[in-house]
């Protein structure tokens, strides 16, 4: 009995599934690098507040909440994108609610929370802000048509501004932080769009090689059905005119 190792498992996949895991993890890599983008912010920031190490358990928290959502989400979406059975809607909504929900935490914490000179000065919070937006956006990029996700991605920028006026950020840098998050939305939403849709051609071209072969296999049965009806059809006509010719014969003696 042989043994079902990876190399085996990976050998006994199509061509098209082969394709499709690699896009896949390719996909989840996406969210999946958020987190440790965090922790090096996080470890950049000075160490200057008593409150550093809550608020980064906080922003930890909530990244890794995002992330564990986002997993889900974009299998599920996947899924719906190439036509598949899936209840990908309430994922999108709950990493969606989220990402939003962690926005406010992390800038409400961050500047008002530390005050002028704080470690948590708008730079890192631009990072915290769009890693989570960008990480819950993946999966609404693929999950939804474009003019939806664009719109999910509007309305998230919007719900993040107040937050962010309320934080105590002036009105030209609450603009440069949602501009900087719709510059990381366009580029996240392309790249993973780009992913689903090269699925989705990747398994039409296997749909349409299947279908050419059936089509290759039915031309040929009909050739030969016609061929063998041509020739059957010849030897029975002379078989026909024998018979008329042998009862003639025989009439006459």
């Amino acid at each position: 009995m042989a043994v079902l190792t990876p190399r085996r498992l990976w050998k006994g996949y199509s061509k098209p599934q082969r394709t499709e895991l690699y896009l896949r993890w390719s996909l989840y890599l996406v969210p999946l690098v958020m987190l440790p983008l965090i922790m090096l912010a996080i470890a950049a920031a000075p160490d200057v507040q008593p409150n550093t190490d809550g608020i980064a358990r906080i922003c930890l928290v909530v990244v890794l909440g995002t992330t564990l959502l986002t997993l889900p989400a974009l299998r599920t979406s996947l899924d719906h994108y190439l036509k598949r059975p899936t209840d990908h809607l309430r994922w999108l909504v709950a990493v969606g609610v989220v990402a939003v929900a962690g926005s406010w935490a992390v800038l409400l914490l961050g500047p008002a929370g530390g005050g002028p000179g704080s470690p948590y000065a708008p730079p890192f919070t631009a990072v915290v802000v769009s890693a989570l937006l960008a990480t819950a956006f993946c999966p609404a990029s693929v999950g939804l048509p474009v003019g939806r996700a664009c719109l999910a991605g509007a309305v998230a920028q919007l719900l993040i501004a107040p937050a962010a006026l309320l934080a105590g950020l002036s009105a030209p840098t609450t603009a440069g932080l949602l501009l900087g998050n719709l510059i990381t939305l366009v580029v996240v939403g392309l790249s993973c769009r780009s992913f689903a849709w090269l699925q989705s051609v990747v398994w039409e071209l296997d749909t349409a090689r299947e279908a050419q072969a059936r089509l290759a296999v039915a031309e040929e049965r009909l050739r030969f059905s016609r061929d063998l009806h041509d020739v059957m059809g010849r030897n029975l006509t002379t078989i026909a005119l024998k018979s008329e010719l042998a009862v003639q014969l025989a009439r006459r003696g």
